[in-house]
């Protein structure tokens, strides 16, 4: 695909993790950082490469490294205990980050939906520096979203997650009537 555009860029994956909240109602994960909002989420590096889907791999291994939540999408039904992420489309949307002064493609952002029941998220310091790149975790209640600091060109990609999410938890209660 790089190759197609001929523009340099760079890859990422992750997840936007959804849950429902007894005082809030539905709300979205997001990480605070410089005072933007973002989602779980990072580069696309060799060692995700080696896996059949580099772009799931990287989304997992991105959720894991910033919050330690758990993606589970080999099986899409996984039980929601503490501390795991059920995976909610085996599809993912595409993002673009455009450079306003050259037009051309700065990042492209690959979004998955998730939930989880868990509340607190622990935000953990990246791996290879030791340094924690998000200040901490947000839970956005979903009617906010729009409105919020998430940084624009990660909107559509969230909102596309939300439609998803709410798919989701129409179909689970009417499995449950």
């Amino acid at each position: 695909m790089r190759d197609q555009l001929k523009l340099p860029y760079e890859e990422s994956a992750g997840v936007a993790v959804f849950r429902n909240d007894d005082v809030k109602g539905h709300c979205l994960l997001t990480l605070l950082v410089h005072g933007k909002l973002d989602l779980p989420k990072g580069h696309i590096e060799n060692k995700h490469r080696q896996f059949g889907n580099p772009i799931l791999a990287c989304a997992a291994d991105e959720l894991k490294e910033e919050t330690s939540l758990t993606l589970h999408g080999v099986d899409f039904a996984i039980d929601l205990e503490d501390g795991n992420v059920r995976l909610l489309s085996d599809q993912h949307v595409t993002t673009q980050n455009i450079d306003k002064k050259t037009g051309k493609i700065k990042k492209n952002v690959y979004i998955f939906a998730g939930e989880t029941k868990t509340e607190t998220i622990v935000i953990l310091p990246n791996p290879k520096s030791g340094v924690l790149e998000h200040d901490k975790a947000i839970w956005v209640p979903i009617d906010k979203i729009q409105e919020s600091k998430i940084h624009e060109y990660l909107k559509s990609g969230v909102m596309w997650a939300l439609q998803h999410y709410l798919e989701s938890v129409e179909n689970d209660l009417s499995a449950s009537v």
